[in-house]
C-alpha cells in the first residue's frame, strides 16, 4: 500500500483534503468518486520528516493488539460487527483516532467492506488491512483478527525490549556529556583565575580544560547552531532513500549491529510471512506484501528477487538462497515445510528461532555497553579532576617547598 495526498471539492463548494492508503492514484480516485467528491490532485505522499514523523498517525503496536484482540473476542461473541466497531472506538484515548473510526463505521453502514474502511482510516498499517481483507473473503474475520493481536503483542515486546537496550547507553552518554558541559562552562572558569596567578607552567590536562572552557563560553551560540545544523541536515539525509542506503551500507559493516540489524529484519520477516500465509494470502502475494512494508532497502529489494524467482516456478527455499536471504537453519525449515505442505509453521518457527536470538543478543549487547560506558564516564571525570587538581597539586608542592 501506498499513502497518497488528495485534494477534492465536494458539493457544497467546501474545499476537502487527507491521507488515503491504496495501490495506485486510480484507486484512490475510484474511492473519492464514490463519496461524490471532485478531484482536483492526488500525489505520492513525500517521504519528508513531516511526512514520516508529524503525518503518521498509525496506531501503535500496542493499541492495534488490544484493539484486534478485542474485536476477535466480540466477533466471536457474536455481537454484530457494526457495534464492535463501536465498542472499541471507545477504548481509543485521542480524537483524532476515534473520529477515524466513527468514518469507518459510517463506511461499513453504508455497506462497504470492513477492509475498505479501515484504509480510510489511516489509522491501521498495510500488514492489518491485507489480513483483514483476506479474512474477509475467507469467512473467517475473527480468525484474522486474533492473528493479528498476537503479532502485534509480540511486536510491542520486541520495541519495548529494544528501547530496554538502547535506554542506558543513550542515558550515560546524555551524563558524561552533560557533566563535561558543567565542568567547562561553570566549574573550571572559577579555577581559572587561580590558575592565572601561578607563575608556572600548566600542565596540558589543565590548557585543554582551559582553552575550550573559553571556547565554549565565548562561542557557546556557534556550538548549538552546528548542533542543530548536524541533526537537521542528518534526519534530512536519512529520510532520503540515497541516505538510508548509505546508512544501511554503514550498518551492516558494522560487526554488532549488523548481527542485531539483520536479527531484527529477518526476524520480522518470516514473522510477517507466517502471519499472512495463515491469514488466507497466497504466497506470493505475502512475500510483495512483506517486500512493500520492509524498512530496509537492502531486504526489500532481496524479497523482490524472491517474488521474480517464485513467479519463474522456484520453490521459496531456493528463492531465499539465491536472493541471500538464508542460513542452513532456514534451509532446512523451508525444506521441511515445503515437503509437509505446512509452509506458514515453518515460518512462524524461523521467526521464533530469530526472535530469541535477537533478545539473547540485545542482552549481550546491554551487558557489553554497559561496562564501556561506565569506563568511558569514569575516564572523563577523571580527566576534569585530575585537568583541575593537578597546579593546585604542584603549588602546594612548591609552597611546601619555599
Amino acid at each position: 500500500m501506498i499513502k497518497f495526498v488528495y485534494r477534492a471539492v465536494n458539493h457544497q463548494g467546501e474545499k476537502l483534503s487527507g491521507i488515503m492508503l491504496a495501490d495506485t492514484p486510480e484507486e484512490v480516485a475510484r474511492i473519492l468518486k464514490e463519496k461524490m467528491l471532485y478531484i482536483t490532485a492526488v500525489n505520492v505522499m513525500p517521504t519528508t520528516i513531516t511526512s514520516r514523523f508529524i503525518m503518521n498517525q498509525e496506531l501503535p503496536c500496542k493499541s492495534l493488539a488490544l484493539l484486534f484482540g478485542q474485536l476477535a473476542m466480540i466477533l466471536e461473541s457474536g455481537i454484530p460487527l457494526v457495534n464492535g466497531l463501536q465498542i472499541v472506538k471507545e477504548q481509543l484515548m485521542k480524537k483524532s483516532q476515534q473520529r477515524g473510526m466513527e468514518m469507518c463505521i459510517t463506511e461499513v453502514e453504508n455497506g462497504r467492506r470492513l477492509s475498505e474502511s479501515l484504509r480510510q482510516t489511516i489509522l491501521f498499517p498495510a500488514l492489518a488491512l491485507q489480513l483483514i481483507g483476506m479474512g474477509e473473503a475467507n469467512g473467517i474475520l475473527d480468525y484474522s483478527c486474533r492473528v493479528l493481536s498476537v503479532h502485534y503483542t509480540k511486536r510491542a515486546k520486541q520495541i519495548v525490549q529494544l528501547r530496554n537496550a538502547l535506554v542506558y547507553p543513550i542515558f550515560v552518554c546524555f551524563a558524561a556529556l552533560s557533566t563535561l558541559l558543567v565542568a567547562v562552562l561553570f566549574v573550571i572558569p572559577v579555577f581559572a583565575q587561580l590558575f592565572e596567578q601561578t607563575l608556572s607552567a600548566l600542565p596540558w590536562p589543565t590548557r585543554l580544560l582551559l582553552q575550550s572552557s573559553k571556547f565554549f563560553s565565548e562561542y557557546y551560540y556557534f556550538f548549538i547552531v552546528g548542533i542543530g545544523c548536524v541533526v537537521i541536515g542528518g534526519l534530512c539525509f536519512f529520510s532520503s532513500d540515497h541516505g538510508r542506503a548509505k546508512g544501511e551500507k554503514w550498518v551492516w559493516q558494522c560487526p554488532v549491529i549488523c548481527e542485531l540489524y539483520r536479527n531484527y529484519h529477518w526476524q520480522r520477516i518470516f514473522s510477517l510471512l507466517s502471519v499472512l500465509l495463515s491469514g488466507g494470502t497466497p504466497l506470493l502475494d505475502a512475500v510483495g506484501e512483506v517486500a512493500v512494508i520492509g524498512s530496509s532497502l537492502r531486504l526489500r529489494n532481496q524479497l523482490t528477487v524472491v517474488q521474480q524467482n517464485l513467479q519463474n516456478g522456484l520453490p521459496l527455499s531456493a528463492s531465499m538462497k539465491e536472493a541471500g536471504l538464508s542460513s542452513p537453519f532456514i534451509g532446512q525449515m523451508l525444506h521441511i515445510g515445503e515437503k509437509t505442505g505446512n509452509m506458514e509453521k515453518s515460518l512462524e518457527k524461523i521467526g521464533i528461532f530469530y526472535t530469541k536470538e535477537l533478545e539473547t543478543k540485545l542482552v549481550r549487547f546491554q551487558s557489553m555497553a554497559e561496562p564501556i560506558m561506565i569506563c568511558i564516564l569514569g575516564l572523563l571525570t577523571a580527566f576534569v579532576v585530575f585537568g583541575i587538581m593537578l597546579p593546585i597539586f604542584d603549588a602546594v608542592t612548591v609552597s611546601m617547598q619555599v
